[in-house]
Formats: C-alpha cells, structure tokens, sequence
C-alpha cells in the first residue's frame, strides 16, 4: 500500500509541476474514495487534505486552499507544513491575530529540527512585520537559551537591532561574533543586512569584497545583493557583470529578466529574443509575473520595437500573447489600459 501511496502523489507532484493542477487534484480525490484506500483513509485524509490544499495555493485559489488545509488542522493531522501554509494564506488576508494565533501554537507543538526552525522562524519574522519587539525578544532569548551553540538565536537578536534602526549596536553584536560564526551563512546575511538596510549600497559592496567567506558560502545571494546594490549606484558595467553571472550560473530570475532588459537597451533585439525564448520555456509550469512579462515584452523585441517591422503573419501571435499576459495582470489587479496602448505603437489591436 505505501507503494501505491507514493506513486499516487508522484503522479500529482508531476501533474502539477507540468501546470495540470486540475488533474493532480483528480488524481488525490480519486485515489482517496477508491476502494484500495478504503482501510487507509483515516490515515490519508491529512496527506491528501494537504496536497490539495498545496495545489489550491499553486493555481492561487487561496479560499479553497484555506479550506483545505483548515480541515486538515481541525483533523488534527500532524505536518508542520499545515500550519505554515496556513500562516501564509492569513497574512495575506490580513487576517494578523488569527495568523499570530496559529504560529504560536504551532512552535509550542511539539515539532523539532528544521521543522520547528521553519516555524519558530516564521512566528519571529511575524513579530517583526508588526513590530512587536518585545514579543520578538523574549522568543529570541528562549531560541538561544534552547540552542545556545547555534547562531540562530543570535541572528534573531541581530535582525531586532536593525529592525529597531539601532545600527551601532547591531554592528557592535555582529562584529563580537566574528570568530565564532564567521562562516555562518545566516551571520554573513546579517551583517549584508546591516549595510542594505541603512540604504549604503557601497558599504554592502565593500563588506561583500573584503571577506572571501561571502563567495564561498553565499555566493548566489551575494550576486543578487550586487546586482541590486549596482543598479541603484547606477555602475553599469558592475551590473552587467552581476546580471551576466546570476544568469548563467544560477538560472536566476532577476538575472535573466536583467539580461534581457540590457538586451533590449542596447537594441541587440536578437540576444533579447534569445533569453526571452528561454525564460518562456523554463517557466512555462510556474507562469509567474515574469512569464507573463516576458510574454508581453516579446512582440516588442521581435519587431524591434517599430511598428514598420510587424508583419501581418506575426500581428495574430502578438495579439494572442499581448491579450493572454494582459488577462493574467488584469486578474491580479493591475491596470491594464496602458498595457493596450502600448500594443498600438507596434500596430496591434488588443
């Protein structure tokens, strides 16, 4: 029965990374009334609860994925994932003293290891949103008293200081924990976070170039940091190269979108429908706010931008993609009549 258990949700997981969440959901509420589950389905009704909530959430039906996964909470079934999952959907209804509610209990469960880490984490940064720093103190304070040989707790101490603005003191703390935890990830983020949050975007530089630890074990982060603190330094060639390495090396959607943008300013409309193709087939599953701009962008690119360039054979396929990635803005509040009179520069009708 595990077997069949295992390969039920492998099919859904594939169903779904392949965009078919209908089917995936299919295919768990199928397996669920079917008659091989039948002397399993107490014990499935969590799991499979779960999964279809986590697919609600995928195609952002966020009312049925909280329908979901609320049931699977009043089942009573055990997955740290319910609970974080849930933490998500509530912040963003805003619903704040439900979601502050749910976390509490669910970092006094009972979890342990990343569990537990993944939601204590999430309760800290809860208090932090809403700036409830005595709450996010006492919960730092018992972290580091429960794991006083970790840093996390001190990281949580750190992110309160420069979330509190007292910049002197955070940099006071990190720099007293440089030989202890100057390898650590999480401390090399603090002390990026320290320079990012003050708005000195050349210090961050600096701090990022002075200590080799950074490209040994934060690299991926470090080249968005740059990518980030070089464009608001307006240093090009610093940003090109930040852009050319996060897109080569990481797959990085900031940037591929960077590549493509660099592209199209240096009117090199060819490299520009390159990298287009390629962010539309590798985020076909995930059709996410950049699939969707790519989308748009790319009669734009194709036509160089000029409307004497369209060719009635290509004006159907732009009005298909410019209508398809204006639906999907429109269907998350943007506006979109601008979007349509863009379209009227390169001789499309939306």
């Amino acid at each position: 029965m595990n077997e069949l258990i295992q390969e039920t949700f492998q099919k859904a997981r594939q169903l779904t990374r392949e965009g078919r969440y209908a089917e995936a959901q299919d295919v768990l509420i199928d397996f669920y009334g079917s008659e091989e589950a039948a002397a399993y389905r107490e014990e499935l009704l969590g799991p499979v609860l779960l999964q279809c909530g986590n697919l609600a959430i995928d195609q952002e039906d966020y009312a049925e994925a909280f329908e979901a996964l609320n049931t699977c909470l009043e089942y009573g079934y055990q997955d740290f994932r319910v609970p974080l999952h849930l933490s998500m959907l509530l912040e963003i209804a805003e619903a704040y003293s439900d979601e502050q509610k749910l976390l509490e209990e669910a970092v006094s469960a009972g979890y342990t290891g990343i569990p537990q880490r993944m939601l204590t984490a999430s309760l800290f940064n809860f208090y932090l949103r809403r700036e409830l720093f005595l709450k996010a103190e006492k919960l730092a304070a018992q972290v580091l008293a429960d794991h006083p040989e970790d840093y996390f707790g001190r990281h949580m101490k750190a992110a309160i200081l420069i979330k509190k603005k007292k910049y002197d003191e955070a940099k006071a703390f990190l720099d007293s924990m440089s030989e202890e935890f100057g390898e650590d990830p999480l401390y090399l983020q603090d002390r990026l976070d320290y320079y990012h949050e003050q708005k000195d975007y050349a210090g961050e530089i600096r701090e990022m170039s002075r200590n080799p630890a950074y490209d040994n074990h934060i690299r991926h982060l470090v080249l968005q940091r740059k990518l980030d603190c070089y464009f608001r330094l307006r240093e090009e060639e610093d940003f090109r190269a930040a852009a050319r390495e996060l897109f080569v090396d990481y797959d990085d959607e900031r940037g591929s979108f960077a590549e493509l943008l660099l592209a199209i300013s240096d009117q090199n409309f060819i490299t520009a429908a390159r990298v287009a193709d390629y962010i539309l087939t590798t985020r076909r599953d995930d059709r996410d706010f950049l699939f969707y701009l790519t989308l748009f962008i790319q009669p734009f690119i194709l036509t160089g931008f000029s409307a004497e360039n369209m060719k009635d054979s290509n004006r159907e396929t732009a009005a298909r993609a410019g209508s398809l990635a204006i639906e999907w803005f429109a269907d998350h509040g943007f506006r979109t009549e601008g979007l349509k009179e863009l379209y009227k520069t390169i001789d499309v009708i939306l």
